[in-house]
């Protein structure tokens, strides 16, 4: 608890600033203590110290329950902070989740803990290509059924269709023969046919050079990502390690807590000792001289007999003073008569 961690921290500076007190009273007025004046000091410092702690800690109090609610003003620092502590987060979850671990587990996600499936749709462990990769993602894994519209089979031979005028509908003439009590059917337009089977063509062969033109690249990647320290040998590696992490979210929430708690802790240690000291120490140097006076009662019409009385010799002191002025009064009335027979 902050607010603990705080009082007992303004208890420590009471103490050191006590104690110093003690010693100036003792230093200025400790010549008085047969008098009333020493303890009456004592007893005025005391009030004020006590009159000070008591403002102090309702300060305290106050400060600490300004930090109850999470704010903050400053939100390039915490921002900052929050980015810091998340790919730091994101670091220890690759360290304690690589892929060695998962296999011998039995867990083809390494961003998933172990013991549980992979959260990936259909599994980029198994053997059936991920549908909603990118082509260069795929690259390298063994194909399965095909999925998606840029992955289905083509409907002709990967040579250039033949326009319709140039023989490429065979059967153009030809009328399909309609069953009974069934509408006839539109009959296909070939320049559509012939436009549909273009674009398909058009789109495989933009595919494979797309995998022709980044297959290199993608080569290089992983081995720069295997220099530098990652779990990634091909390309399905790759695919896992940038899977989505299940614990994503929670590693935001520990990051922005861990970020506010950076930004606040950094306030407060400013904000607790301005408060002790110019609610405490300069408080008191403050009010030291009109407590003083008020508690002596020298501000009264009796001040000038109060502090006659304060200001009292020790009767013993002066009986002692008044015998030693007689003796040397005494030697000295010897001495002038001694000095006549010269």
């Amino acid at each position: 608890d902050w607010e603990d961690a705080a009082l007992d921290c303004f208890k420590v500076i009471r103490e050191a600033v006590a104690e110093q007190l003690d010693g100036l009273v003792d230093t200025h007025f400790g010549r008085f203590a047969r008098s009333s004046l020493l303890d009456t000091v004592y007893a005025v410092v005391q009030r004020l110290i006590e009159k000070r702690q008591d403002e102090t800690v309702s300060r305290i109090k106050w400060l600490m329950r300004l930090e109850r609610r999470p704010y903050t003003q400053n939100h390039h620092y915490l921002t900052t902070y929050r980015d810091k502590f998340l790919s730091k987060y994101r670091g220890e979850r690759r360290k304690k989740n690589t892929v060695a671990t998962s296999n011998k587990n039995g867990n083809g996600n390494p961003m998933t803990p172990v013991g549980q499936q992979s959260p990936l749709p259909y599994g980029l462990d198994s053997p059936v290509m991920n549908p909603y990769a990118s082509p260069m993602s795929n690259a390298g894994v063994p194909p399965g059924p095909p999925r998606g519209p840029l992955l289905r089979q083509p409907t002709r031979s990967n040579t250039m269709p033949l326009p319709p005028s140039m023989g490429g509908a065979q059967n153009q003439g030809q009328q399909p023969q309609q069953q009974p009590g069934q509408r006839q059917a539109r009959p296909p337009n070939p320049q559509e046919q012939y436009m549909q089977q273009m674009r398909e063509q058009q789109e495989q062969q933009a595919m494979q050079r797309q995998l022709q033109q980044t297959t290199p690249d993608l080569s290089n990647l992983i081995s720069q990502l295997a220099a530098a320290g990652f779990p990634v040998q091909n390309s399905s590696d790759l695919e896992r390690l940038f899977a989505g992490d299940p614990y994503e979210e929670v590693l935001i929430v520990m990051s922005e807590v861990r970020a506010y708690w950076q930004v606040a802790y950094k306030r407060i240690i400013d904000l607790l000792p301005l408060t002790i000291d110019e609610d405490f120490v300069v408080g008191l140097a403050q009010d030291a001289q009109d407590i003083l006076m008020e508690g002596l009662g020298l501000t009264g019409l009796d001040a000038n007999k109060q502090a006659a009385e304060f200001l009292a010799e020790d009767p013993d002191i002066v009986a002692e003073r008044d015998q030693l002025m007689s003796k040397l009064a005494r030697v000295d009335d010897v001495w002038e008569r001694l000095s006549k027979f010269k």
